[in-house]
């Protein structure tokens, strides 16, 4: 059974899109970002991503993030994001 309503935390969603208008990344690569995370997030039931989905990221994105972009987004996720998912997890 699918959990109820599942949603990005709003903490996560409002510094995903900040970090998108700062950096000025275009709508088609933001709106690929968000559908890419919400494939993988629905797939592996709000599970944290594992090493494969986070080197699939990378692969995804290269050419249309920068290096330094996709490092940074991959360390949030690994610091902040999954960390909550965890602990939501447990719940």
């Amino acid at each position: 059974m699918l959990p109820i309503s599942p949603t990005v935390h709003p903490t996560d969603e409002v510094n995903a899109l900040q970090y998108i208008v700062e950096q000025n990344i275009g709508p088609e690569t933001a709106r690929g970002l968000f559908q890419w995370y919400g494939t993988r997030a629905v797939a592996a039931g709000w599970q944290p991503l594992t090493e494969n989905d986070i080197a699939d990221f990378r692969a995804t994105f290269s050419g249309r993030l920068t290096p330094q972009q996709i490092s940074t987004l991959t360390e949030w996720y690994v610091k902040e994001v999954a960390p909550r998912l965890r602990g939501a997890a447990r719940s």
